[in-house]
């Protein structure tokens, strides 16, 4: 596998690195049960309720006169299952809602390039096909410009 630090001065890398970080030191999930981001979640059934991962991440370049940048598109996704509050949808939207609250339009300092915005798009909570787990799909957009 790619050693992770050779993509360092890529925008989309760096910006989504950076909200992992954010939401690593974000307390508020930590008292709901989050205690990592994992990119990408272990192979492991010893693996807990509940957790957040890294999903889907899309770049388009949008360069303008004189300035490269990117429009980066990303996902985390919130998995929650068992009983009680797990096992309803409430503690996956309570997750995704501070997910959403801790990114959106934040100000986050990038080493190599420059955030212009991060914006929260949208949310979907649904249950997955094993009908245990719920699943949430919190969605953000990010315009980068390298320095």
């Amino acid at each position: 596998m790619s050693d992770p630090a050779m993509f360092v001065d890529d925008p989309s890398y760096e910006v989504i690195r950076a909200c992992i970080d954010r939401l690593r030191t974000t307390s508020q999930l930590a008292e709901l049960g989050i205690t990592t981001v994992y990119d990408p979640p272990p192979q492991s059934s010893a693996i807990t309720s509940p957790y957040l991962s890294l999903g889907m991440s899309t770049v388009e370049r949008d360069d303008a006169t004189c300035i490269g940048s990117q429009e980066v598109y990303f996902d985390f996704d919130v998995w929650s299952w068992g009983s009680g509050t797990a096992g309803s949808s409430v503690l996956a939207r309570r997750i995704a809602n501070v997910v959403a609250t801790a990114l959106h339009d934040m100000s986050l300092t990038l080493t190599d390039n420059r955030l212009v915005n991060i914006e929260h798009r949208s949310t979907e909570i649904f249950r997955d096909a094993d009908g245990l787990t719920n699943h949430g799909v919190v969605r953000f957009w990010a315009s980068v410009e390298r320095r």
